[in-house]
């Protein structure tokens, strides 16, 4: 044991989630400046799942029982700081707990999604709802959060709102009919995105939508004329970089607006234009 940990008694005898409200996903034990004892105890909960980690990388795990953390319960650790026989000295490492119980997510669309659909109409959608998911695979959802540096609730409302926007635009089925019902909204969503989350260690059990709304958007706000409806021509340009850039598809300038590029302030400007327009002066935000 250092002098300093001795002396000012920075160290820890019991390593626990004391307030598990099993409203968290993930927990870091806080160490702060303070070392784990050898020999220390350390207690995990029914659900739970205690995981010993160096520089963002697992190396041993505990589930439900009382251990005593030491160079035999954690024989990965011992082996990687190259610990001998004889150590009895404290640990510095990272801990963490997760909680392997099915959890509800809210997820909206924040704002409305700007859509092209099938008759060349612009459509704009604003749902919400919310999802479940667990923990299915320990190692890639932890590399997926320590990698990454996120706070995780943040984090996979984003995940899922980025994927939802990304799914609808590339859906090949009418939005309007998908926003009629709000059963298939929800399937075709969780068609699309379960595989993305099993990318992230995560299975997603359900998704519900709770409201939709589809309204198609007034020509006079799409800034597009009669003959532009037909196809959908790159004839937009936007400021990149204090420079004009384009053409893009009215597809394209709607992606831009989803994904936050573009915003009701940025200047656009297609053939037929006198000027540079606003955004919002072409399309309804």
């Amino acid at each position: 044991m250092g002098l300093k940990s001795w002396l000012f008694g920075n160290f820890i005898e019991e390593v626990e989630w004391k307030n598990n409200t099993k409203e968290l996903l993930f927990y870091k034990f806080p160490l702060e400046d303070k070392e784990v004892s050898y020999n220390a105890k350390l207690k995990v909960k029914d659900g739970e799942v205690a995981i010993f980690a160096l520089n963002s990388e697992i190396f041993d795990t505990f589930t439900y029982g009382v251990h005593i953390i030491n160079s035999d319960s954690l024989p990965n650790i011992a082996n990687a700081l190259k610990w001998d026989s004889n150590y009895d000295e404290p640990i510095k490492v990272d801990i963490y707990f997760v909680n392997k119980e099915e959890f509800n997510f809210y997820w909206s669309t924040k704002k409305p999604i700007l859509l092209h659909d099938k008759d060349n109409s612009i459509a704009k959608v604003d749902a919400s709802g919310y999802f479940k998911l667990h923990i299915n695979k320990l190692k890639l959802f932890l590399e997926y959060i320590l990698n990454n540096n996120i706070d995780f609730k943040t984090s996979i409302n984003d995940f899922f709102y980025d994927n939802l926007v990304e799914s609808l635009i590339n859906r090949t089925t009418s939005i309007y009919y998908l926003g009629s019902n709000k059963e298939e909204f929800s399937q075709y969503i969780y068609n699309d995105l379960s595989s993305k989350f099993k990318e992230k260690g995560l299975i997603l059990d359900s998704i519900v939508t709770q409201t939709i709304s589809v309204e198609q958007e007034a020509a006079s706000y799409t800034g597009l004329s009669d003959s532009n409806k037909i196809e959908d021509k790159p004839i937009y340009y936007i400021i990149k970089n204090s420079k004009p850039d384009g053409p893009y598809s009215k597809s394209e300038i709607l992606n831009f607006i989803n994904s936050g590029k573009l915003i009701a302030a940025s200047y656009i400007w297609k053939e037929g234009l006198k000027n540079w327009v606003k955004v919002k002066e072409l399309f309804n935000l």
